[in-house]
């Protein structure tokens, strides 16, 4: 069984110059989710932005793309369509262990959505 952390992140999107907040996902997945998974840069969201030595963020992320357009990220409003995709392919939330990410106050890289399991 592998498990997988589902976060809402912001993003910059440098070709349209545009914010946005993508969904994302800690490592690259096994199964069906992989097929629209991809790894993307992460652009700076301003030119303030530095890097530290104590915890370096990660010039790079797992980016989850529209179903019907790979060239697409899946933003905030698209979950309806990613939590269908999800249920249909053997996917299940993981209610308690994402409760217990939630109640601490440990920072991950974005907004923690949930804990996917497969």
């Amino acid at each position: 069984m592998q498990i997988y952390s589902l976060n809402s992140i912001p993003y910059y999107n440098s070709i349209i110059q545009e914010y946005t907040n993508i969904l994302t996902l800690n490592k690259m997945p096994n199964g069906p989710l992989n097929s629209i998974s991809k790894q993307i840069r992460q652009n700076k969201l301003s030119p303030f932005e530095a890097n530290t030595n104590l915890c370096p963020k990660s010039k790079c992320v797992i980016a989850i793309t529209q179903l019907e357009n790979y060239n697409e990220l899946m933003c905030i409003d698209d979950l309806p369509n990613l939590f269908e995709f999800l249920i249909n392919n053997g996917y299940t939330v993981d209610q308690s262990i994402t409760k217990v990410f939630q109640k601490s106050n440990v920072k991950m890289n974005g907004e923690l959505i949930c804990i996917i399991k497969y």
